[in-house]
């Protein structure tokens, strides 16, 4: 890459863009910081596109990022249907704190790699955001892949992600059955 303006040419990796939904093309205006690799070589890090003013939303127009995707409303309604079973009596109290909780992490774990993949750090493996999830972190996990845009398009890593949410939605129904509710019981104490 060569600066507008003229001046020291920079190695640029996809990576280094803050943005990665669409592929940079030729033209594209871009902000970023100039570094050294470890063999002294200059690249372009922290990339992200110029603003548009054609395409830049006004502030408080922001998309919803739960409602406009089918996992947001699989979310919402387990989230719904968890709710009323606790408050019918057949759910108890430790289950709704062990979804929530795990939730929040999980949310926060996919905020934290989020960061990290933006400003080149040390990454959270594929593995344990996929587990937090697959213990019931996943209504946090898809509500982070939405409001981050992480992991939404790595083909892989989504059909992971909904075999343990199925795995996990199937285990949550066999703990309201009698076996499963006694097995909750002997757990919790």
């Amino acid at each position: 890459m060569t600066p507008n303006g003229g001046g020291t040419r920079a190695f640029v990796h996809i990576k280094a863009f803050s943005n990665r939904r669409r592929r940079p093309m030729n033209g594209d205006g871009i902000i970023y910081e100039l570094s050294k690799d470890s063999n002294n070589r200059v690249r372009a890090i922290n990339i992200r596109y110029q603003a548009d003013p054609s395409t830049t939303r006004k502030r408080g127009t922001a998309r919803p990022a739960v409602r406009q995707s089918p996992g947001g409303l699989v979310a919402l309604a387990f989230v719904g249907a968890l709710l009323a079973l606790f408050l019918l009596g057949r759910v108890p109290t430790a289950v709704v704190l062990a979804y929530v909780s795990l939730s929040v992490a999980t949310f926060f774990a996919y905020a934290i790699d989020k960061s990290a993949a933006t400003h080149n750090r040390w990454r959270t493996k594929e593995s344990t955001l996929l587990g937090l999830g697959l213990l019931g972190g996943w209504p946090g996990a898809l509500l982070g892949q939405r409001v981050f845009r992480h992991k939404t398009k790595k083909a892989g890593f989504q059909l992971v992600f909904w075999a343990s949410v199925l795995i996990n939605c199937g285990a949550f129904v066999w703990l309201l059955t009698d076996e499963g509710a006694n097995y909750l019981r002997t757990l919790i104490g």
